[in-house]
Formats: structure tokens, sequence, C-alpha cells
């Protein structure tokens, strides 16, 4: 086992030494060795870190934005900002050629080759190095994806081209080309990388096999590797995975759960039958790390490895309600917990341990590190204990607990998912963190063994060995499992697979007899969405074989779901052949203790466990042997880990070294809430334990999550499954909400209590038994209409009713009519099913089930998805019981009146915050042809607000649209949720402060039999009214108007006579808002998924034709909002057969603004075109229409969300990129944003703007132009409008276009781009370049700095003078300096800022330290100021530029309680050139010159941008396109590839950056100075240099221009002979010494210059061990000489521009301890530096800094390395800009022009 860092710059580098180093020191060559298992992390960064090759997409005409819409799902229902990660491919990228395939394989368009040529041109023109290919329904036949793949590859052979059809042949466009294009955006990277690894291996003499691990647990050949690089998303993790079956195995146990857990991360993984659980697909790239559907859809086997936890950083606090939450945020690294000592105050779960006695403060990490354990105590003091009332140790086991408890409710969810009882498994234990929790999380779930193996950092290696090698292929097939199914088609294509597979494996040298084949298929009831994987026969499959395929597919599907299939059709779906070769057998030894067994117990320590304090016995993990056994407590401490044992658990050590801990049996929960207990004495029980009640609720909420996630998987609509438009909750037994989803359809959460509570009104508690399942959906009892449908099961416990379980969802269809405008009373609508049992005792109402089959269309889905809702509903009551059980509660009604009350009493406190009053507000639809306005009133009042709709119109006769009350409370309730508590859990509580009114009668509150069917269309005006009324009071929390979605519904019968009936479910563009631009396509306020196009394409006979966003559809707005988009659909078939589609656009030539001066978004419209007579049908506010022919089109698009705020203050660059990615086009610019119209060229279109319209038909503008000016056009002419940049494509127009849009509104607006945030404003705080940058520009010191070397100038000062003794200094103030307020800068402002700064000391502070104390300064008078000095100090005029001048009136009267830090964290008091008009932070801060600046010399740049830019390779295209005129923080790498860039000029300095390498000059071998000095000359120095790209050897101890610096001085440089002189006369003359040197863990370049040294040191004979480590450990070694290592790296940036900075910090005795200089000390060295600090004669200066630096140098202490280069780039029209070495990356601004 041996590790080695990776090398980013070359990750084959890492690879190859680490080999190289392990065959050494096993003594093997490399020709000896036969394989090589490789696994990499090179795929997941680059995806994670958008670190792949330049990528383009090809895609059928007409689908280039599905990349983009991805489901339009919000994935969280209360956050009305949710984000979401960036397309992989940007919108200029993403190329359309006319092609098409539809559902069932057919040609319906040929591929059209010269688009695929033109489209080839395009991106290579742009610097694409890979395209995608994801045609639709590419994965039924290839054949066009093959023919486009060609064309590319013959026009550009070194292009890398995937495939949607080769990398994953699975039905669902979305996830396909997320994949694909994943798999092409790595290929480059992995194939260049692969190629060199392999190159190399030959030339160090491998002649063995090369194998590399995929996600899917087995190995693949290098070809496999480099075609199919998606596959190894998950290498690494893989691994563990198959060690924890291995460990498993060893120990006996087939059945096991991995358990990881380190410092930011915890994972869990299933093995069974000895083979790690596998997954069709994963999520990549979350934006919000535990949240489901916040990333990118991965289709690739995988081991399935689930995020559980955020690991021992993760950071503990209370939430809104009251409660103790841990995670999901971390501490990381830095500042880590709060025992590191590293600055963090925030409790972690590491501090919990740390207090609980199960960590040693002196040994974490071996020793390596000591824990500061009072300030583990006071971040849980002050973040946990007191809030919570409770002891310091108390708080500490609840964070304990609460942690335990969230991983293991996220692993049994994960399990009883799968059908799984945790009970049955064992646990393996990994990681740093994860021994001390295991056995207590295997507690909670119920598992009884633990395992904890030895040496678990080499997990994964060792899994790796245990991996034979594999290759999985999937193509999706629709097979109904039925007597004279297609078994010919089906074993052909199983047939392929195998071959597939089996010549993947031959080529990879595996003997065809070791081939193992396995199968399997994704199976499903007929009608179902959602499938299970099912193992398939082996032989050829047919009807003798039908049996056995059902046997198989029942078991499964009983296994997971509490009901079975019965005799129900089912159907294959996608087929899987997996091929595998050997497995290997491996046989380990176990790690060897080598201490001393008779100290196995090191003693003993207090630790804290159920029952209190506890005396607990330490032993020593390496001197335990195979055989011993102690009971618990006890704790087991290693290098890496500590192992936990609680009392009561045994431990047993196996002939393996494996900790085997039997967990003892949990005892039954003592009954605590008696069913007859009084209520308030069971409320105070629970509220007495704030720790067991956050477990408790969020168990609860798990209950519910699992039923959700049961309707997706075993409904059989789209609208259900695919939609996900339901709700699972769980009430109390009066029928009040206790918990539900946080992925429930939003309107359901409060319809769905007065459904139950109308049940039980019919049906009473006492007249209820078990079995009983309740059904209604009954519009005034329920959600609003008759589709909606609730079914309810009561939960007994002894008999008695505790709880219900209900399930709400819009079913497919309910019967009436289809035509929603036609009808006049709910008559016409549908089945009504009144409150009744939809079974009774267990036994189903067949009567009902009858009605509803023959009164529905497509009757099975229906009745399919109402089993789903029973099942799910079954499978919760299961669970509340155990839940019941566990926590020893025969009643539910006190934890119920907790939770709401807390969650109650958060809204209310939410809504004591908005300001009491009547807020007032009208909007205005038309959805049916005539404009109808709807008033609303909200009266906040203390903690209640009433929403009264007085003034409604009249519920209407037809049409369909009027709602219930019950519907109109529940929306208007949901908005003011999402405003006031979006993160709090939902219940009764939340909605109790508010009250909702609308007159009976009225369109709002309509009577029976009102038809109600099309409610949407008036209750979605609801939210955004709301937000309008609200928009001043509460302008952050609001969105503009939302295009509302559409449910297409497409129904009729297939020329085999079986009806279809299915949603096609889209999204509008959502409002702006102060915080964001509206997202593009989304579904709100739904919390439905669209509906995929082959999905639905693969169940009715319907092609859609386009679907794609429409360009100017986003209203204008400061804050755009989002677009809407454009779909198209015909009939598939010419078979004459009627299909019907409801075409109900909503928003309708009547458009709705935006907030605070948005514009409306662009409007909504449906039409049937004719592609015969060329007609148009409009569709007005919306009708059915009959299809019979494929010529006749239905033309959808969907209205774009309303801007927000003024259009002209809307950022240049971000209306720069809309027009380059076609959001919006030039007209609209100039029309909306103000911005001057280019003239016209005569370059050509983008390929993608020159295309005919989808639907083949050359549509007359007589039909296309809409009247309103911002609805989408198909007219030709628009299509070739021209647009800037990014319509042509990048690299195709000159780059400098967007910074002259930047400029088009009058302001000159510079960008630069950093990877930089700004923490906070408050000048004598903020420390770091950001801020640094940011205060230069809006503050002012007494002086400045500028020239190289820097040099001070005057600033507030013009002039300054001093004693000549140096301690005195004088300064006249400018008298036209003033603040932004106006008022002028005065003496008492420098004096109050000096005063303050000195007082915090924090920031810049420790720069005066010890020269400037708090009565140093004096106001002379209003424009003098006096400096007194404490003791001289030569570089005071360097410093100064650093203390910040503040207005002094403004600060104290804002002073607060912290001297005003809360008031200047966010608020700029200061007189610089410019203030901040905006801050956005983690996006951009916004400067721009105030009115009546004082300041001279001033360039022409009217604002500046600071753009958050994390990735390095970002800024360099920022600069590269001219998006951006500084990237301030680029690579080697990326200066390189900015060589000859037009338009760039690179800035490649040095600057006072220095990197040396500090020697132990006090303890060891290295206080030998001869020693020091031999090393010195044996440093390989051209290496060193080569390592740091950029940079230049240092001649000495100080860096090269500063002051002081003496360029003559005689420093080392390599030269073997003096080294071995020296060597000669040190105490090791022949060296055959070991030395250790550290470096920071995972800095790369360290990592190098340590091997630098170890081949350095070799010539000397002397060996080196290389240990990375973390910082804080680092800095824990500067300690004291003995914990310091011989070799430790520095980076030493100079603050300020004078050699003082240097030399104090890196030489001077008074900092031993510190990292800068932890041991040299020299009493001569200490008296220069004293003296240069204090002489005021330069000339003396530069004499006595050059006697230190020849003292220095004798004495070597340091290995001089290296001065970095700064690196930053700018466009060539920037004026005024020179470079300074001191904060050259913090910019001053005030001279530039453009």
């Amino acid at each position: 086992m041996h590790k080695r860092l990776t090398t980013p710059r070359d990750p084959s580098e890492a690879a190859l030494l680490g080999l190289q180093e392990l065959l050494e020191m096993r003594g093997v060559s490399m020709a000896e060795v036969n394989e090589i298992i490789h696994g990499t992390t090179l795929v997941t960064n680059a995806i994670i870190e958008r670190k792949g090759a330049p990528l383009g997409l090809l895609t059928t005409e007409g689908f280039r934005d599905i990349l983009e819409m991805g489901t339009e799902q919000r994935y969280d229902i209360y956050d009305l900002f949710v984000t979401y990660p960036d397309p992989m491919v940007s919108r200029d990228l993403r190329m359309e050629v006319p092609e098409r395939v539809d559902a069932l394989g057919q040609v319906v368009t040929p591929l059209d080759r010269a688009a695929v040529e033109r489209a080839a041109h395009h991106l290579v023109a742009a610097g694409c190095e890979a395209v995608a290919i994801c045609f639709m329904h590419a994965y039924a036949n290839p054949r066009h994806e093959q023919e486009a793949a060609a064309i590319l590859r013959k026009l550009y052979p070194t292009l890398q081209v995937s495939c949607s059809s080769a990398v994953v042949a699975e039905m669902g466009e979305y996830a396909r080309c997320v994949t694909t294009c994943a798999n092409a955006y790595v290929q480059p990277l992995m194939a260049r990388y692969l190629a060199k690894l392999e190159t190399s291996l030959a030339e160090m003499g491998f002649r063995g096999d090369l194998r590399l691990m995929h996600s899917a647990g087995g190995l693949v050949s290098l070809a496999a590797a480099a075609e199919f690089p998606i596959r190894l998303l998950e290498s690494g993790p893989a691994g563990g995975g198959l060690a924890t079956a291995l460990f498993g195995a060893l120990a006996g146990k087939t059945d096991v759960i991995s358990f990881d857990m380190g410092g930011t991360t915890a994972k869990a993984c299933m093995i069974e039958n000895g083979r790690a659980e596998i997954a069709p697909w994963m999520e990549a790239a979350r934006v919000h790390r535990f949240t489901r559907g916040s990333g990118l859809p991965i289709k690739s086997p995988v081991i399935e490895m689930i995020e559980i936890g955020a690991g021992g950083g993760s950071i503990a606090g209370i939430d809104e309600v009251g409660l103790l939450k841990v995670g999901p945020h971390s501490a990381s690294s830095d500042p880590g917990p709060a025992c590191y000592g590293m600055g963090g105050t925030q409790p972690t779960v590491t501090d919990a341990n740390l207090v609980l006695g199960y960590y040693d403060p002196g040994f974490f990490l071996g020793g390596r590190m000591t824990l500061d354990m009072q300030a583990a105590r006071d971040a849980i003091a002050n973040a946990v204990a007191k809030p919570l009332k409770l002891g310091v140790e108390e708080a500490a086991w609840g964070i304990h607990k609460v942690v335990v408890e969230a991983m293991a409710g996220a692993a049994r969810v994960h399990l009883v998912e799968k059908g799984k009882d945790p009970r049955s498994y064992a646990m393996v234990g990994f990681g740093g963190a994860g021994p001390a929790h295991a056995v207590d999380v295997a507690r909670a779930m119920g598992v009884r063994e633990v395992i904890i193996p030895p040496a678990s950092g080499a997990a994964s290696a060792l899994g790796f060995l245990a991996a034979p090698l594999s290759f999985e292929a999937v193509r999706t097939l629709r097979v109904a499992f039925k007597p004279g199914f297609d078994a010919e088609g089906l074993n052909a294509v199983l047939d392929g697979l195998e071959r597939d597979c089996r010549a993947q494996l031959l080529g990879a040298k595996v003997p065809a007899a070791d081939i193992v084949v396995e199968r399997h298929a994704d199976m499903r009831m007929l009608g179902q969405m959602h499938s299970i994987a099912v193992e398939l026969p082996a032989g050829p499959l047919g009807d003798n074989t039908l049996p056995a395929i059902r046997d198989a597919f029942a078991r499964t599907y009983m296994t997971r779901y509490a009901r079975g299939p019965e005799s129900a059709p089912f159907e294959g779906v996608n087929f899987r052949v997996r091929c595998a070769g050997r497995t290997p057998t491996l046989v380990l030894d176990g790690a060897t203790g080598g201490a001393d067994h008779s100290r196995k117990i090191k003693g003993e320590r207090a630790a804290w466990f159920e029952h209190g304090s506890v005396a607990t016995p330490v032993y020593d993990r390496y001197a335990l042997r195979a055989g011993d056994s102690f009971s618990g407590p006890a704790i087991i401490e290693e290098r890496e880990s500590t192992t936990v044992v609680a009392p009561g658990d045994a431990v047993r050590v196996d002939e393996n070294l494996n900790l085997c801990i039997t967990v003892a049996a949990t005892q039954a929960a003592e009954t605590r809430i008696h069913a007859g207990m009084d209520r308030a004495q069971a409320v105070r029980l629970i509220q007495g334990d704030p720790i067991g009640l956050e477990i408790m609720w969020s168990r609860l909420v798990n209950v519910v999550d699992e039923m959700w996630l049961t309707v997706c998987r075993t409904a059989y609509s789209l609208v259900i499954s695919e939609a996900q438009d339901f709700a699972c909750e769980l009430l109390d037994a009066k029928g009040e909400t206790l918990a539900h989803s946080p992925r429930a359809m939003p309107v359901f959460n409060l319809t769905l209590p007065l459904a139950v509570k109308a049940l039980l009104k019919a049906y009473p508690a006492e007249t209820l038994r078990e079995g009983d399942v309740l059904i209604t959906n009954d519009p005034w009892l329920c959600a609003g209409h008759l589709f909606d449908i609730a079914v309810v099961t009561p939960v007994f416990k002894d008999g008695v009713l505790v709880a219900l379980l209900g399930t709400v969802g819009h079913v497919s269809d309910i019967g009436g009519t289809k035509d929603v405008f036609s009808v006049r009373e709910i008559y016409d609508e549908g089945v009504q099913i009144p409150p009744m049992k939809l079974y009774e005792a267990g036994k189903p109402n067949e009567t009902l089930m009858r009605m509803l089959g023959k009164n529905v269309r497509s009757s099975d889905q229906v009745l399919g998805d109402l089993q789903s809702f029973v099942t799910a509903n079954a499978i919760g009551a299961g669970r509340v019981l155990s839940f019941m059980q566990d926590y020893g509660m025969e009643d539910l009604g006190a934890l119920a009146d907790v939770v709401q009350g807390l969650s109650e009493r958060a809204m209310r406190e939410a809504i004591r915050a908005l300001p009491d009053g009547d807020y007032t507000s009208t909007i205005t639809n038309n959805p049916l042809g005539t404009p109808m306005t709807y008033p609303v009133r909200l009266r906040i009042a203390g903690d209640t607000v009433e929403v009264d709709f007085e003034g409604a119109p009249p519920q209407l006769a037809r049409g369909g649209i009027n709602c219930t009350l019950n519907y109109t409370a529940a929306h208007a309730t949901y908005p003011l949720k999402c405003m006031l508590t979006p993160t709090v859990r939902g219940n009764a509580g939340c909605y109790r402060p508010f009250t909702v009114k609308a007159p009976e009668g009225s369109i709002l509150n309509c009577s029976y039999p009102a038809s109600v069917n099309a409610r949407v269309r008036t209750g979605w005006y609801i939210a955004p009214n709301i937000f309008r009324a609200l928009s001043q009071a509460a302008p952050n929390q609001v969105q503009s108007f939302t295009g509302l979605p559409v449910a297409a519904d497409i129904y009729g019968q297939d020329k085999d006579g079986n009806y279809y009936s299915d949603m096609l479910f889209c999204g509008g563009g959502q409002g702006g808002s102060l915080r964001a631009d509206g997202h593009s396509a989304l579904l709100y306020p739904t919390s439905a998924a669209n509906t995929s196009v082959e999905m639905i394409e693969s169940r009715a006979p319907v092609l859609l034709l386009e679907k794609t966003y429409v360009t100017d559809s986003g209203g204008a707005g400061q804050q755009r909002g989002g677009l809407g988009q454009l779909v198209r659909l015909r009939k598939r078939d010419a078979d004459g057969i009627v299909m019907q589609v409801s075409v109900f656009p909503e928003g309708v030539s009547h458009p709705v603004t935006g907030l605070h001066g948005g514009s409306h978004g662009g409007l909504a419209s449906g039409r049937v075109l004719d592609n015969t007579t060329h007609a148009a049908q409009e569709c007005g506010g919306g009708r059915l229409v009959e299809l019979t022919r494929p010529e006749q089109i239905v033309e959808l698009v969907l209205a774009g969300g309303a801007g927000y705020g003024n259009p002209a203050k809307r950022q240049p660059e971000a209306l720069a990129r809309d027009v380059r990615m076609g959001f919006v086009s030039e007209s609209a610019a100039a029309r909306d944003y103000g911005i001057a119209e280019p003239a016209q060229t005569a370059s050509s279109p983008p390929p993608w703007r020159n295309r005919r319209s989808s639907c083949n038909l050359p549509i007359p503008s007589t039909i296309s132009r809409p009247k309103e000016p911002f609805m989408f056009s198909i007219d030709t002419p628009r299509f070739q409008r021209r647009h800037l940049l990014g319509a042509a494509g990048a690299g195709l127009a000159s780059s400098m276009l967007p910074l002259q849009v930047l400029a088009q509104d009058g302001r000159k607006i510079l960008v630069i781009g950093s990877n930089q945030d700004i923490p906070n404003f408050d000048p004598h705080i903020a420390t770091g370049y950001s801020a640094s940058w940011l205060l230069r520009n809006v503050y002012d010191s007494l002086v400045r700095v500028e020239g190289n070397p820097p040099k001070p100038v005057p600033a507030l000062a013009t002039s300054w003078s001093s004693t000549p003794d140096g301690k005195s200094y004088t300064f006249k103030l400018n008298p036209a300096a003033k603040f932004h307020s106006g008022k002028p800068v005065t003496a008492d402002d420098v004096v109050y800022s000096f005063q303050r700064a000195v007082r915090l000391n924090k920031g810049n502070a420790w720069m005066i330290q010890g020269v400037i104390g708090a009565d140093s300064l004096r106001a002379v008078d209003k424009g003098t100021v006096q400096m007194t000095l404490i003791k001289p100090f030569a570089a005071l005029l360097q410093v100064l530029p650093w203390i910040w001048v503040v207005s002094k009136d403004e600060v104290q009267a804002n002073i607060g309680s912290d001297d005003g830090q809360t008031y200047l964290r966010t608020t700029i008091a200061g007189s610089g050139p410019f203030k901040v008009r905006r801050a956005q932070a983690g996006a951009l801060y916004e400067l721009e010159r105030p009115a009546g600046d004082w300041h001279v010399g001033a360039g022409n740049v009217t604002g500046v941008i600071w753009r958050i830019t994390r990735e390095t390779s970002a800024q360099r295209l920022m600069i590269e396109r001219g998006d951006a005129h500084f990237a301030v923080d680029l690579t080697s790498e990326d200066m390189d590839a900015l060589r000859n860039k037009p338009h760039v000029v690179r800035v490649i300095q040095p600057e006072y950056r220095t990197f040396s390498i500090k020697m132990n000059t006090k303890n060891g071998p290295m206080a030998d100075v001869e020693l020091r000095r031999a090393v010195s000359y044996a440093t390989n120095y051209k290496a060193l240099v080569e390592a740091a790209g950029y940079a230049d050897l240092m001649t000495g101890p100080l860096p090269d221009g500063i002051m002081g610096h003496d360029p003559k001085l005689e420093v080392y440089r390599t030269d073997l002979a003096k080294a071995k002189e020296h060597l000669a006369k040190s105490k090791s003359p022949n060296g055959g010494i070991k030395l250790t040197m550290v470096h920071v863990s995972g800095l790369e370049q360290q990592r190098r210059f340590a091997l630098i040294m170890l081949d350095s040191l070799k010539a000397l004979n002397i060996t080196l061990d290389i240990k990375p480590q973390i910082w804080p450990d680092m800095v824990a070694s500067c300690a004291s000489a003995q914990t310091f290592p011989d070799f430790f790296p520095v980076y030493q940036t100079a603050n300020y521009g004078d050699p003082d900075n240097i030399a104090f910090a890196a030489y001077h005795s008074s900092r031993n301890g510190n990292w800068q200089n932890a041991v040299y000390a020299n009493p001569e060295v200490n008296a220069l530096i004293e003296r240069g600090r204090s002489e005021p004669d330069v000339k003396k200066r530069i004499a006595i800094y050059g006697e230190m630096q020849r003292k220095i140098v004798a004495d070597a202490p340091d290995i001089f390395g290296v001065l970095e280069r700064r690196k930053l780039a700018l466009r060539d029209n920037v004026k005024g800009y020179y470079f300074t070495p001191v904060a050259s990356n913090a910019i001053e601004c005030h001279t530039l022009s453009i």
C-alpha cells in the first residue's frame, strides 16, 4: 500500500511516480508485474469542476434546448429561487440538424448530411475538441447517429465523437443527452491521460495488462475506458464498495452495509450475496449536495454509494423552530471545526466527539495535531447548549445522536426502498470518522454486528484487486411478456448485447471459457412508468420461459412493495447484459499491529454515552491481537481513526485483525406517552427532550418521503409517475397534517387535510376498522376538481385510531367531456366519488372499481394509480407503527401538538417581521376571451394574515374555471409559506396564522354544482397577485409573474384499438426577482416535472416536432424573466383515426407586467397549422382540437416570465450574454434596454438560425406574425435576423463586441473576473485580495502606493513631513476630499479610523501593532493630523495604504454593540472614487462613480464589476471572448493558452511572493549547519523553477526588486561537489540518514517540490519521507523544535512593499512557533532586523538588510526556492493600467479607461 497525491496538470504523473516508488519499496521490477489495476477521479473532477474539453452538441432539429430545460421541475417546492447546474454545452454550441426517428425506430425525416457538415465546421471553428450526438429515439434506431459520427470523423479525424446510442441506448432524451455530453466532455482528457500512461508504462518495462476500475465495480480495458470514460465516473468509490464485500466475506458475512464517514461526507452501500448493489444511473454535480433533482442525471451503471451525511465537519446549530440541526453545511478544513484552533467558531460533529471524550485532544491524527478542547466546548455552549438550556455534554451528546439518527435514517430509507430489512445485515465501518459512529448508526438501524477493518484507507485499493473484468450493455425494447410475445426479436437483442460485451472482454484478453453472462430486464406492470431489475433465465427466451420470468418479477416486486402484481400483465423495457471474467480470490493476512500486547490498554478517560459519563478504557489498536475480546465501553485508538464502543457492546478481534463488534440488543422502548395520559403532561414530556424531538420529527418526514417514492415507482400514468402531480401526507387522528413529503404537489398540502376531515365526518373514527381505505374526489371537500382523488388509510394501534396516511393525485382521466370549456356543470366533467370506502376490512370495493372501469378512459391507468396510492399508504402505516413502538408512544396527539406548534410559532414570528397594514393588488386574465379582474387585500396584523378576495367576479356558468374555497385557500397560503418560512418543515401549524375569505358564489368560492375542472386557469393567478401586493413590504421575497404551465391532454385510440390518454406537461418562463433572472421553462406553481418527449411518443402515436425556447419572451428588467417555450406536435401515423389534443394556453393576449418596473413576458398562444392548406386555426384561450392527418400541426407557445426592476439597470454583460445566446434579439435589446442596434453586416447566420420550420411547412407571413410584439414568430425572415457575438458562435465574430455592448448605454463598465468572493466590507476587518480590491476602490487611505517598485504617493494626504528621529509625522489633508455622503473628510475621521483599527485589532492591524497606539494620532485642526509613533518605523508609509479611513459620524450613528462592525460589513462609509451599486454574494459586485467625485486623474471608467468566476478556465474564456477586461486568477496553463490570442495582453510579472523550504535549525540532523549547506548545494534548483511554471529562482532571503535586496548576494546553487564537501564536515559524513518533509495535502505544487527534494537528496545517500498533512496539522507542528519536521515548505507574500515585511515575519525569532518562522533564531539577525525597522535613512537601511541577508545565507535556515510571478490578463483596450508587485490583483480602477 502506497499513497501519492494527484497531479492535476498531468494526472498520469502521480500514478507513474507512485507506482515506481511502490515497486522500489518492494524490490520488484516493472517487467515482473503482470497486471496493473487503476482507479481514477479524473472523470468526476472534470465534470464537477467543468474542466473537460470544449464541447459541442449535435441534436435533432427543434430540440437543442432539451439539454437546458431538463425536467422543468422545482426540486424544492418552497424555494422560489431554485438554481440548477449549467448545461454542459452552451446554447451557441448546440447545433440542430434535420433528421427524425419515431418511437418505433422508423425514419420520419432522413438525415441532412450537408447540415451535419455545416454544423461540424461551425463547432470546430468555435474551438470544440469533442462533439456529442444525441438524436431523438436513437436507442431504437442508431443509424442517423452513426452516419453523423462518420461524417464528423471523416472531416475532422482528431475530433472526439460520442453517440448516445453507443453511450446509453435507453429511452429518455434528457438523461441520455446529459450522459452523452458528459462522456464526450471528458473523452479528450481521458484519451490523452491513458495514452500517456500506456506509453510511459511501456517505457518503464511494463509488458502486462493495464485495467481500469469502472463505476459498477468491474474492470475494463484501456480501449473501453477511452471510448466510454463516463463509466469511470465513480471509479474510486466503486473500489470501496467491493472492499466492503471483501471484508464482509472474510468475516463470514455475505450481506453487509458499508458505512464510510470522513471529514465532509458519509456514504453507505448495500452488499447482498457478496455483490454490491448496482444502480442504472446517478446524479452528479448537484447544486445542493443532499437534494435530489438539483444535479445532472448520468445514466451509467454504478455501485450505489448514497450520501447519508456531511461527515465530521457537519455544522450543528438551532433551526428556525428552535430545534437542533446537524448539517448539511460543513466547516470543511478551513477554518474547520472549532477544536482545530484555526478560527472556526461553529460547533461540528468533531467538536462534539471531542467533548464527549471519544477523541484524545493530544492524539488526534496519531498525535500529529492537538485539538483545542475549550474552543470546542465554547462553540457548543454558545450555539447549542445555551439556546436549548442544556449542559455542554448534553448538547454534545445531542449533536452526536442527531447526526447518528440522520445517517441511520437515510441509510434505512435507502434499504427499505429496495424492500430490504437492515436487521439482516452486518455493517463495515470505514473512514476517519466512521469507526467513531458506526456502532451507534448500526444500533439505530437495528444492525447487530459491526466490522471495523484495519487500514481503512486502503479499502478502495483492496477492492480493485477483488474486481473482475466486466462490461455491461443496455438496449431499450418494450416487450409485453404474454403468450406469443416476440421472442425472436428479444433473443436477437440479448444476443447482440452479449456479443458486444464478450467482444470487449475478449479484446481485453479474457479467455472465452472464463466469461460469465448475466442478463436482467427492467420490468414493470403494463402501463406503469417505473421499473425494477429482474434477472432473466439463461438460454433462449420463449413461451416456455414465461412462468419463470413471471415468478422472478413477482418475487422482486413483492420484496419492494406491500402488494404484489397478482395476475396483472407486465412488460420489459430495458434489457441489460453483463459479461464478466473470473473474479480474483484474495487472501489477506491482516495488518500487523506491532505494538506491545501487554500495553494494549493505554489508559482510561471519561466518555459520555446514552446514560451519561462513564469511565472508559482506551485501547491501542496496534497492540491488539487475533483472539482478543472485551466488552464496552471501550475506545480503540489508531492513527487514522478512533472506534467507539458503548456499554453493553462486545468486541472481538478476528484472525484478520478486524474489530468484530456485537451490538447489544436495543431494549424495548419504555412506554412514555400513554393513550390516556394528560395531553399537557405528554406535551411537556416531549418538549423536555429537544434532541429526541428533532429525531422523531425527521423520522416522520422520512415516512412520507418513502410513501412518495413508492407512488413514483408503482404508478401507471405519466401525470403521476413522471410529472409527479400528487402528494403524500401523515396526519394525526383529527386529520391535521403532521408531515408531508418535501416533494409533494404544493396545492395538496392544504387540501388533503380538508378531505381527510370530511372523510372522518362521514366515517367517524369509532366506525373504522383495520383494512379500511377511504376515498373521495369531491371538489368541495378535496382538491378542487374531479381529477384529484384522495385515498386515505387509517392507522390503528391496539384498536385505536392513532393516525391517517393520505395520498392524493391527479389521475389521467375521470370520465366526462374532454372539451373543458363547453361544460356548464360538474355533471359534465366526470365521475363524482363521494366519501366512501375503497377497501373495507381489507376487501376491495368491487362495485366502485367496476363503475370506474366503465366510466373513465384508460381505466387500467386510473385504477393502477389508485392501487399505487393504497400501496404507499400501507407502507407508511407500517412505518408509523414501527416509529411509535421505537419511541414508546401509544398516541401521536401530543407529538402533533408540539411539531405543529413549532411550525406555527416560526410562521407567526416571520409574519411579525412584516409591517402591519393592508396590502392590495389586482390581477387580470382572460381565460375565456373576456378580461376578468381579481382583487386581493392582505391584512397583516401582528402575527396573523387575512387574505380577502372581496370583489372577486361571480362564478361562471361554463368553462370549468371556478375554484372551490379549499382550492383558493391552498393557492393563497402556499406563496406566503414560500415567502416567510421556506425552510421550516410543513405541517398544519404553518397555516394556522392565515385566514382566507372569498365571497360565496364567486369564481374563487363557487357553489355546487359549478364546473371546476379547469380551475387552475383561475387559481394560478392567486400567487402572483399576492406577490404583487407584498412587493413593497418584502421586495427580496417575491418574484414577478411566471408564465403558466400547460398540460396538453392527448387522447384517442391507436390502430389496434387500444386507448391512450396522457398529458404533455410543459412550463413557461419564471418571473425575475431581486435575486436573479427567472429560470426558462419552469413548471410553477406546481412541483410537477415535464413529460419526456420520447416517453410520451412511446405511449401514444404522437410526434413532437419542436420543443425550444422562444427568443425575446423573457420580460425585460434589471433581472430578466425566464423564456417561454414553443412546442409543436402532430399525429405520427396517417391512419385516419382521430386524436384529440387539448390546446389550452394560459396568458393569451393579456400581459401581466413585472414588479418594480419590469416588463411583461412574451404571451402564450395556441393554434393548429395545416401543412396541406397552409391555413391556421387559432385556438384563442383554448379548445379541444381533433387531428386526423399528420399534416395538422398543433403549436403551443408558453408565456415567458415578467421582468423585475428597471430594464435600464440591467447589467451590460448580462445583456451581452443574452444576445450571444439568442435569448434576446438585437432589436429587442435596442427596444427594451436602450442598446443601439449594430449596423447590418453581410455575415451569414449560424446554422441553427438558418433552418426551415421543423414542421417542413413554408408558412406565409400572413399567419405567422402575431399581434403581440413579444410573442414568438416563425416567419423565415425572423429566424434569419442577426444576433450579437454568441449568435454567430464563439470565434466567428469580433471578440470585442460584448465590451462594446457594455458601453452602449453611455456608461463605461470595466469587468474583472475573479474566483474570490468578498467576505465583508469592513475596512478594519476584511482581508484577502478580493476585499483589498473593494477597499482600495471605495475607501481612501492617507497615502497610496504605485509603481514598481511601489512608492508612496498622495491620497487623502496631499503632503506629509516627519521629524529626524522618524517618530512623528504630520499629514495635510486634501480639502476637496469628501465622503460619498457629501461630508468633508476631516482629521477627526482619520484619528477615529486609526483608533478603531487598533481597538479591533483585526484585519490589517497587525501591520501597525506596537508602532501605533490608541493615542498616537491627534487632530491638529480639521485638515491636519499628527501621528506620534511608539517607536520609529521606517516602513510606515508603505503600511499606511492598508489602513482605510471611515466616516466617523456615519459609523457612530450605526455603532451598535460591536463598534459598528455589523453596519460596515455590508455598508460603505468611505470617500473612494467608487461606491457600491450592487452586491450579489457569490456572483458579482458592482461599483459606480459617485456624483461629484473629488478625485483627480480619473479615467473614463464609470463603473466596475467584480465578477466571481470560480474556474480559472472560465476566466480565460471570458478574456478570450471579450466578456471581461481583466482576469486575475489564471494558472500557467491558462497563460499558455492565451499566448497570441487577439486583443489579449498577458501580464507575467515578478511580485513579492516567495517559496522557500524551512529547515529545522534547532533539532535533529538539520540542526547541523554543515548538513544544511550540503542539502542547499544538492538541491536541483532547475527542477524547482520548472515545476513552478512562471517563476524565477530566489537570489536570497528577500524577493528580487524589493528595497534592500542584494542582487550580488552569493546564494546556493546546485553543485554536488560542494554538497559532498559540506556533507563530509557534517555529523553524517556518509549520509545514510532518513529525513522528513511535510507538505499541504492536496497542494500539488508543494508535492512536486517534495519529490524534487527526494531526488536531490539521493545524491547524498539521504532518504526522504514525504508526509502530506492538512494545514492545521502543519501549523501545529510549528509549535516547537521537537515537533517541527526536517523540511517545511512555506509561501510568503509581502503585504506591503518594504523589506521589513518578509524580514520580520520570516527570520525574527519573536515569530518562533509560527509557521512563517518556527525555529530559526540568530540574535545578530534579530538586531539587524530591528535596526532596519527603525532606521530612517534609506542607504543605511539597504546596508543593514544586505548584512542581514549575508548572515542568513551563511546560516542556511532555508532552501531559497522560487519567486513566483503574478499571472493575469487584460484586454488591449484597457488604458492606464500599471503593474505593481504589491496586491497586484487588487486592481485600482480610478485611473483606468476603456
